[in-house]
């Protein structure tokens, strides 16, 4: 054999090859329409003038690590368990090509986008409606990994299954649990409400190392925002920079799990503030106000609180039955510095330091009396009295605010699941007096505003039980 010929032999061989590598690496990018055609094939939806007229046929194109590009329009299908899984650094990319532009809109069906035992796959900028069936809009199920849900809408999740986006399968955690989440700038509403399913949550999370970042979850039947497994397995995630609020159950729970943190969020007009159970989470420079009841409660132990602002909550306070916990430089009873949002601190109100143990501060206003001059400020209500009846009935009474002309009541029974909605309203109430029915030997907590043609003034509060 001719040594110089198999020398060159090899070196084209070489150089073939090395031209080989780069190409079979190279990830394709498809197109879909509601102007194409399923009858193009997948080399033809690689033109943006050649696209597949489904979302399930341009699905049906990719290998891991390609791109999916999906036109404005309603689309009455769904995204289930077909998307194939990236890798590291090179994700399955299934995106709007303008965001919120492109509507999965499927009917009769049980989930709108449903990602199972896959990992590194990104959904990007698409709108998964639930309106015509009922389940979930986006669910990460069991073993997923490194999913990433980013600048799309979960909407009009319905039934008690009904939460908009769901990481894990709590039923399985931890071991069929999801994890390495990536929830980002996603918008999350009206889901559960067609039914009030209270179960149905903005965000439901059931794994651990997830990260939910400057998103917005609102008008939900449920919370806002909740973190739960009865199986365990829920342990540092972080949720931080979203805004919370609309909520009529309550805003945020972290029921179960340790190490979760939760900063910098702004959590407001929730029919309750932060609930925390679970050991050792972190909660830290979160703006919360206009919410029912506490504006955090803490259950459980070791949890650290610090910077976060309370105000025009129900009760500014921090209600802490927990031992061992950090509670430190957390400001309550005053709007934030220009009226705006604010990531903590000292600045105005009052700041309630707290070892743990101990409720952080009793909270409530205790101004009234004297005369009114019209558009002067309302005080808010004085004397609170509760007074239980023989009959198994209470009369709770204040005095009169001068210059309201109506009241705003409300009353909780702190004794059940505390992230119920408040368990009695009276809107616009006339009198300065109310009667009602009570379960004996239970904790109670009530407050009450006045209100005129202004709007509504501070508010009093008090607590009371009767045996």
């Amino acid at each position: 054999m001719n040594p110089v010929n198999t020398l060159v032999g090899r070196r084209l061989l070489n150089l073939v090859l090395f031209m080989l590598i780069p190409a079979l690496a190279q990830a394709s990018t498809y197109y879909v329409s509601i102007y194409g055609s399923d009858y193009n094939s997948c080399d033809d939806a690689q033109s943006p003038y050649s696209p597949k007229r489904s979302v399930t046929a341009g699905a049906a194109c990719l290998r891991g690590g390609d791109t999916l590009t999906i036109g404005d329009g309603t689309y009455a299908e769904q995204l289930a368990n077909n998307i194939p899984s990236g890798s590291a650094g090179a994700p399955t990319i299934v995106q709007a090509a303008n965001r919120n532009q492109v509507i999965l809109q499927p009917s009769g069906s049980y989930y709108v986008v449903h990602i199972d035992n896959e990992s590194y796959i990104t959904i990007d900028g698409i709108v998964a409606d639930a309106a015509y069936m009922w389940s979930y809009p986006y669910f990460i199920d069991s073993q997923s990994t490194h999913i990433t849900l980013k600048n799309g809408t979960a909407r009009n999740g319905a039934d008690v299954y009904g939460s908009g986006i769901v990481i894990g399968r709590p039923s399985q955690t931890p071991i069929g649990f999801s994890s390495y989440a990536e929830i980002l700038n996603m918008d999350s509403y009206d889901n559960g409400t067609s039914g009030g399913w209270v179960t149905a949550h903005g965000v439901y999370v059931g794994s651990s190392n997830n990260i939910i970042d400057g998103n917005r979850f609102y008008n939900n039947a449920g919370f806002g925002i909740q973190l739960y497994s009865g199986s365990g397995g829920v342990n540092s995630n972080i949720v931080r920079n979203n805004e919370v609020y609309g909520q009529p159950t309550g805003s945020v729970v972290i029921a179960t799990g340790y190490g979760n943190q939760f900063y910098n969020n702004v959590v407001h007009n929730n029919g309750k503030g932060l609930v925390i159970m679970g050991n050792s989470q972190i909660i830290t420079g979160n703006t919360i106000y206009s919410n029912g009841l506490y504006c955090i409660q803490l259950f459980e132990s070791s949890h650290w609180v610090e910077n976060n602002s309370c105000f025009w909550n129900s009760i500014d306070s921090i209600f802490d039955e927990v031992t061992g916990t950090t509670i430190v430089n957390n400001m309550s009873g005053a709007a934030p510095p220009s009226g705006g949002s604010s990531s903590g601190g000292n600045t105005g109100g009052s700041t309630e330091s707290s070892s743990g143990g101990d409720t952080a501060s009793t909270g409530g206003s205790t101004s009234g009396g004297g005369t009114y001059t019209s558009g002067d400020p309302l005080t808010a209500p004085a004397v609170l009295v509760s007074q239980c009846n023989y009959d198994g009935t209470f009369t709770l009474s204040w005095d009169s605010v001068p210059g309201a002309d109506n009241y705003y009541v409300r009353i909780d029974y702190l004794n059940d699941n505390v992230w119920d909605s408040y368990d009695y309203y009276l809107d616009g109430y006339g009198g300065t007096t109310i009667t009602g029915s009570v379960i004996s030997g239970q904790y109670y907590g009530w407050w009450v505003h006045g209100g005129n043609s202004s709007g509504i003034g501070p508010y009093n509060w008090s607590t009371f039980m009767c045996e």
